[in-house]
């Protein structure tokens, strides 16, 4: 099914100007009839054309057509036999329910995904040939696969087969993005089971032990027979893994169970892997599980910065004050919830978000929340606000805000998004997150537009305009389909030219690229500058170096940044950090005073004396049930702190260098604020009777609690809750309620098993828990479309039919003149004399007065053979035997004068005849002379 539609209906409000165009060209007397309907007929489709283009018409197919893809999980946790019948099962499915409006393929995935079959009419799946690793699963990466190769226009659909192991990357995030995308996703869970097995069902150690405190790690095998099996412990810390021990068992049908005995001298987190191995074993991928302990011993602190050539004074300071510090740059931050174990306190200084990925964002402030891990973030013009942390995790676990409403006066700031990302995996679903982010940080009075070169060329996906509707503003960005770009040129003067004119105090274009098109002029780069126009450029996936080199030459000659991304997910932190440069009121550069608003631990014995002089912050504003001990001249937080969940933070809007802080970090007491403000957020690690056991059994997660008071006896009774937080990237929070089991026992489970995962896709992905035997081709999906942008054959249609309405109205064509040409140019062709019909004189009678006499004058069609005729107009001499009849002509005055030529003299008569009732007779000096 076909039909039009147009991206902008208002402007076909334009089409009142055809009927306009038609009544002007019905007045027009100097054409003849037909002349007059034809020019008509080409300027209101002409017209049509244009204003048809204009409202950006497309033409759009909706298909009822579907298109399946079929992903089958090939990782070692699936047994050969079971990816066998799974495969079988799809090649059941299409035999029994593909028809003619169907197309299937098959990816298969482990450690990566490839396509084995892509989507076709005939589905001849006999083997798998593609190599994909077994030793993981990958599954997220066979969904983002799926949805690059689905045909256009079909109705989309994918079934996933899977035990719903997954091992590497987030299914449900990609399973969210193909919803969006308009495709659904259906699960077939594969089960695995009835055979004779060797697996690990449990491997439990304390959660929590003092140093040097021994401890027992607690594992049961089971076997669904009696045999010999070898059991491995590994112990992992810091990131090394180490055996510990190899210990050759005897196995017995049912439940084994091995205490292994421990201990440990140093403070960390400590992670243990068991194994088993066996030859009576078939499955090797529930072989194994893990658990871990926490030894309590010194604090330790982790000290990331952001810039180490400018800090080195926080660090030295906490060493000398008996604090335990590893410092690290930003770039070595950990990425895992185990490293992060080892610290009790994290402390940013002058780090930005663009130097840490939405995970380690995130990670940030699960830490503090639910592990109790403090949080300290030190200023510099590079964080907080003007770091691009608004809107970000870790916002929300600090005790301020980067939104500044309550300032009065703000400079104005314009922002211009130029978005080429469609070469980028998932490049319009970052397109959409880099602007989202960036539009959330702008406020009211802000400017911002975006541009992007697609259907229509290089275009507004909308103008340079105040930050006032971000709701629309936000459908927009959603329904961004960026193209691939030619060239930046075009895209960098529209933005030039709504930027010089802006009314705003900083003006910034940020353009993100692969650095494929064609590179800016020199000249128009220099107008930038001149203008004080930055521009700052994203590289990401360049074909080239001199694709990276173009990019970064457009920053470098405007003032602007450059960033190389590896990591899409550090997108839209940087458009964060950038839209935060245009409010360039966040970075205050003044020297003051601190004044001390409420009293604090952390000023303890500090303000008596007078505190010494700062000379710059960024701006934020305190958030509700924080607490400010010092305010700055113009009454913004210098120093806040609160808690938040089970942590503590402190936010410091100074930095502690020689910029801002050069008296504080020469003050005497500059060593003792930073220890008490590092000691005060610290994660509290108070002795309890409670003793936590956590444990992995049977695809669920355990958690143990003996509760015992100091002199020994059983505390009953409780209601004890806790929070499960779950692996990177997506940390999912959940509840857990723990029930009284036996005097001072308190147990809960939360589930770990893979099927809940399945089910969990298929509700994100708008599909169905499927059975192998249901048909997957089901049409009750909405129909897809396919949309073909119109203007350019419309502009092309009208540009060729204009020549011909101007032909039409100037141009006056003889065609029996024409005709008559051609009979007399063939006759004299040797042998088509005889054959070509002599032409018909046309008589062509003009009737009328000149000069007061009346005339009937007679003209025929000539055929260049004419006699000389006789004044007066008499008629021509009969015709000689065996002569050509002679074609009578008229005379030469009468001949000149055409029908159009005796329009034009009775228009003249009729406008002297009227400026003679004006202003009176009017004689002309040629009618006194000729009579």
């Amino acid at each position: 099914m076909y039909f039009p539609r147009f991206a902008f209906p208002w402007a076909l409000l334009l089409l009142l100007a055809i009927p306009w165009s038609i009544y002007i060209g019905m007045k027009i007397r100097s054409l003849s009839g037909g002349r007059k309907w034809t020019a008509i007929l080409l300027r209101s489709i002409i017209l049509f054309c244009l204003i048809a283009a204009l409202a950006g018409a497309e033409w759009v197919r909706k298909t009822d057509k579907l298109a399946v893809f079929f992903l089958l999980d090939q990782s070692d946790s699936v047994p050969e036999d079971v990816r066998l019948a799974s495969a079988q099962a799809v090649r059941n499915a299409a035999e029994q329910y593909m028809t003619t409006k169907d197309e299937a393929g098959v990816i298969v995935f482990g450690d990566e995904a490839s396509i084995e079959l892509a989507v076709g009419p005939k589905l001849d799946l006999r083997k798998i040939y593609s190599y994909v690793g077994r030793e993981q699963s990958d599954l997220a990466g066979a969904l983002r696969l799926a949805m690059a190769a689905f045909p256009q226009g079909y109705k989309k659909r994918i079934v996933v087969l899977s035990d719903g192991n997954e091992t590497r990357g987030s299914a449900l995030e990609e399973v969210k993005l193909a919803r969006s995308a308009g495709a659904a996703v259906d699960v077939v869970p594969l089960i695995i089971g009835g055979r004779n097995e060797v697996r690990l069902r449990e491997v439990s150690a304390p959660g929590r032990v003092n140093a040097s405190e021994p401890f027992r790690v607690r594992v049961v095998v089971q076997a669904d027979q009696d045999c010999k099996a070898t059991l491995r412990l590994f112990q992992r810390a810091g990131g090394a893994k180490r055996l510990l021990q190899p210990v050759e068992v005897t196995l017995q049908k049912g439940d084994n169970t091995f205490l292994l005995p421990q201990e440990l001298s140093g403070a960390g987190f400590y992670e243990y892997e068991a194994t088993v191995e066996s030859d009576a074993d078939t499955i090797l991928a529930n072989n194994e599980s893990q658990a871990y302990t926490i030894v309590y011993g010194e604090p330790r602190v982790l000290y990331v910065e952001g810039n180490p050539e400018e800090s080195t004074f926080i660090a030295p300071a906490l060493l000398r004050e008996g604090v335990k510090v590893d410092q690290v740059h930003a770039t070595e931050i950990p990425v895992s919830l185990a490293t992060f174990q080892n610290y009790d306190e994290v402390i940013l200084s002058n780090v930005s978000s663009t130097d840490l990925s939405a995970d380690q964002l995130k990670l940030i402030e699960v830490l503090e929340r639910d592990l109790g891990i403090g949080l300290v973030m030190v200023g510099g013009p590079e964080t907080f606000g003007a770091g691009g942390f608004q809107n970000t995790p870790v916002e929300k676990a600090l005790p301020v805000s980067m939104d500044i409403k309550q300032r009065k006066i703000l400079p104005r700031g314009a922002l211009v998004l130029v978005l080429h990302t469609c070469e980028i995996p998932d490049g319009n679903a970052w397109a959409r997150d880099i602007g989202l982010a960036a539009l959330e940080v702008l406020s009211s009075q802000d400017l911002m537009g975006t541009l992007m070169y697609g259907g229509q060329g290089d275009s507004w996906l909308y103008t340079l305009q105040p930050v006032r509707d971000k709701v629309r503003m936000r459908q927009a960005l959603r329904s961004a389909q960026p193209g691939d770009m030619p060239a930046v040129e075009p895209t960098l003067r529209m933005a030039y030219d709504a930027l010089v004119g802006a009314n705003a105090a900083v003006k910034r274009v940020v353009i993100i690229s692969d650095g494929d098109p064609q590179g800016p002029s020199s000249g128009l780069l220099a107008s930038f500058a001149a203008a004080k126009i930055s521009i700052s450029s994203v590289c990401i996936a360049p074909h080239s170096a001199n694709s990276e080199e173009m990019l970064k030459w457009i920053a470098q000659r405007t003032g602007g940044n450059y960033y190389f991304v590896t990591d899409p997910q550090k997108l839209p932190q940087i458009f964060t950090k950038e839209a935060a440069i245009v409010k360039r009121g966040l970075v205050i550069e003044e020297p003051f005073t601190p004044k001390v608003m409420h009293d604090s631990e952390l000023l303890q014995g500090l303000v008596e004396e007078g505190l010494p002089q700062l000379r710059g912050y960024v701006a934020t504003s305190a958030k509700e049930n924080a607490t400010i001990p010092l305010v700055s001249h113009e009454q913004d937080p210098i120093l806040a702190q609160w808690r938040y969940g089970l942590g503590k933070s402190v936010a410091f809007t100074s930095d502690a260098t020689n910029r801002w802080a050069a008296d504080w970090v020469s003050w005497k007491g500059f060593d003792r604020f930073w220890a008490q403000t590092v000691r005060w957020a610290m994660r509290e690690l108070k002795p309890t009777g409670f003793r936590v056991e956590t444990s992995a059994k049977d695809g669920m997660g355990h958690v143990r609690i003996d509760a015992v008071d100091e002199q020994g006896k059983f505390i009953n009774f409780l209601k004890p809750e806790g929070v499960v937080t779950g692996p990177p990237p997506d940390l999912a929070r959940e509840n857990l309620s723990l029930m009284q089991t036996a005097p001072g026992i308190y147990e809960g489970s939360f589930p770990l098993g893979n099927r809940g995962l399945l089910e969990q896709l298929a509700i994100a992905g708008g599909g169905r828990v499927m059975q192998a035997e249901e048909n997957p081709f089901d049409h009750n999906l909405p129909s897809s479309a396919t949309v073909t942008p119109l203007w350019l054959s419309l502009v092309i249609i009208a540009a060729c039919l204009f020549p011909f309405e101007i032909f039409v109205r100037r141009v006056v064509v003889d065609f029996g003149a024409l005709w008559a040409f051609a009979l007399a140019g063939m006759r004299k062709l040797p042998g088509l004399k005889r054959l070509v019909p002599h032409p018909k004189p046309r008589p062509i009678v003009a009737t009328g007065t000149y000069g007061g006499v009346a005339s009937r004058e007679y003209a025929y069609a000539s055929t260049g053979n004419e006699p000389n005729l006789s004044a007066g107009g008499a008629a021509p001499p009969a015709a000689q035997d065996g002569a050509e009849t002679p074609v009578e002509t008229p005379a030469a005055q009468v001949a000149a004068r055409t029908e159009y030529t005796r329009q034009l003299l009775a228009a003249k008569q009729r406008a002297q005849e009227k400026q003679a009732r004006r202003t009176g007779p009017i004689t002309d000096d040629k009618d006194k002379e000729n009579p």
